[in-house]
């Protein structure tokens, strides 16, 4: 087990919320779930590129445990605007875990919401079952479909949402870090994170709770989450 007992003494959680091409309104939703979370001790870390809109929500609302994390677009862009998506969203993420400052990180893309309950469910299963990576379940609600539920085990491609679902020791940044160049081999940072320590045997669960809940489309078409 990689985490020290220090990280399971009410530790530092950091929600890091990758910001690519997302209206400002559906961030501000989803760091609105964050600064209502019933575990107090978290920071958010927003990553995205010069906005000030971005930065004017952010200052509204006013909350110490916001901060801004300013990432430079890629020079290099596919075509495609989903993997255009994906590729800003891996420098989102990469830019603004590596800023982190809390023991354990927990994703979460503009698309979704976490539960009140998110981080200390999860924390406190990882705390309890001496776990270095848990994930939940993600209850998505899409406009003109019935809801379903995603959040198989063992892990797969298609059965996770890789952004949002997770909670993780930092330590395991050694293990495997985003890869902000993932899209050059058709695949999502995210999913190439969890491969990566799914390879490594890295301590992990699921917690079978719904613990994000997804409203759009476009977190799960870009490659986010595998398309179901």
């Amino acid at each position: 087990m990689c985490w020290s007992t220090a990280d399971a003494n009410r530790p530092l959680v950091s929600v890091v919320v990758p910001v690519a091409d997302s209206p400002v309104s559906l961030v501000e939703r989803a760091l609105r779930s964050v600064l209502q979370q019933d575990y107090r001790e978290i920071e958010a870390v927003v990553a995205a590129a010069p906005d000030p809109a971005l930065s004017a929500m952010i200052d509204r609302l006013a909350d110490q445990r916001l901060r801004l994390v300013v990432v430079p677009t890629p020079a290099d862009l596919p075509a495609d605007p989903e993997w255009r998506h994906s590729a800003i969203e891996a420098s989102a993420l990469a830019a603004g875990a590596a800023a982190a400052r809390g023991s354990w990180i927990a994703p979460l893309g503009p698309e979704s919401e976490f539960t009140p309950d998110h981080v200390s469910l999860l924390l406190n299963t990882a705390v309890e079952h001496r776990l270095e990576f848990v994930y939940g379940q993600a209850r998505v609600d899409l406009e003109g479909m019935e809801p379903f539920t995603i959040g198989a085990w063992p892990p797969f491609a298609e059965g996770v949402l890789t952004l949002g679902s997770e909670l993780y020791s930092a330590r395991l940044h050694e293990v495997a870090r985003y890869d902000p160049e993932a899209w050059r081999e058709l695949g999502a940072a995210p999913w190439t994170q969890w491969s990566a320590f799914i390879m490594a045997g890295v301590r992990m669960a699921n917690a079978e709770a719904v613990v994000v809940r997804v409203t759009t489309w476009s977190q799960i078409s870009s490659g986010t989450a595998a398309a179901i």
